[in-house]
């Protein structure tokens, strides 16, 4: 890398950094040193990862690219464009004021000239921030266009998904599945008229009941208003559907949230961590009545 700082090192203001293999330039500007400035874009050039004062990052892709057909980095060089007087500024606004026009300048005046330039905007304080802006129609088209009918391989989508899944080991709802293209093992598959009838066996030893998965809620003294007592809810869906309630409000009186529920539903004398405890077993025990059937089927075969 070379440097052209014309003994103007610890000054501040407008400056170009030039790729001479690509011919293009990027024109930025510094309120400190020079020197700290391109101390900066040497780091962030040389890391992976993003750094403070982070380089522009057309520029940084081609010095990437570059560097791996050269032997070394001489073909970027920077230079000084224009030192800006700072002196006298109370704040770093002030200091703006002076180099963003200086900044517009430039970067309008390579363009002009016919150079090549890095810069995306036509610079300034937000320099590459897009904050409060937009883009045309025409630019809205064309990134449209450029991503329509692209094909990935099969080896760059499996990448994809392993880099997707270790960055949000978090996030494992039916979106994000359906974004890296997860295929659940159990999609497509056909249960047979046995194993439907097993489940169906399974549920009715347990519970003596055929609710599919509801849960069954016992010895509980859930009082109506008419002041009828149920201790027993095989289907709490199905219970509430019929006495026309809302499954979330008796659910909350089960639970113990609420002391009661619409013109008088009131839980008599079961706890919610009661109820918890017997929703908790009743699990263990269904797992336990569904082990012993698939044991047997295999016994059988």
């Amino acid at each position: 890398m070379k440097f052209n700082y014309d003994g103007n090192s610890e000054k501040s203001g407008i400056y170009e950094i030039y790729n001479r293999l690509k011919d293009r330039y990027y024109i930025g500007q510094t309120l400190r040193q020079f020197t700290d400035r391109w101390r900066e874009h040497k780091s962030s050039l040389l890391k992976d990862s993003k750094s403070r004062g982070e380089t522009n990052i057309w520029l940084k892709n081609d010095f990437k690219k570059c560097l791996k057909d050269q032997a070394n980095d001489d073909f970027l060089e920077f230079k000084i464009i224009e030192i800006v007087d700072l002196s006298g500024c109370l704040n770093e606004k002030e200091k703006l004021a002076r180099t963003n026009p200086r900044e517009i300048f430039w970067v309008a005046e390579y363009k002009k000239q016919g150079k090549g330039v890095y810069n995306l905007t036509e610079g300034g304080s937000l320099g590459g921030c897009w904050l409060g802006r937009h883009h045309t129609e025409a630019a809205k088209r064309k990134m449209s266009q450029s991503k329509k009918g692209r094909i990935f391989s099969k080896e760059h989508l499996q990448k994809l998904r392993e880099h997707l899944l270790k960055e949000n080991k978090s996030r494992t709802g039916r979106k994000f599945k359906t974004r890296i293209g997860f295929i659940s093992p159990l999609k497509g598959r056909k249960l047979t008229e046995e194993h439907k009838r097993n489940s169906k066996a399974a549920q009715i030893i347990l519970r003596g009941i055929d609710h599919g998965s509801s849960k069954l809620i016992e010895n509980i003294e859930l009082v109506s208003p008419e002041g009828i007592i149920y201790t027993r809810i095989e289907c709490l869906a199905e219970f509430c559907r019929e006495h026309k309630l809302n499954r979330q409000g008796i659910q909350s009186v089960l639970d113990g949230k609420h002391k009661g529920y619409k013109d008088g539903w009131r839980l008599s004398s079961t706890s919610a961590s009661e109820i918890k405890t017997i929703s908790k077993e009743t699990s263990r025990k269904l797992s336990e009545a569904v082990k012993r059937i698939w044991e047997e089927r295999k016994k059988t075969k």
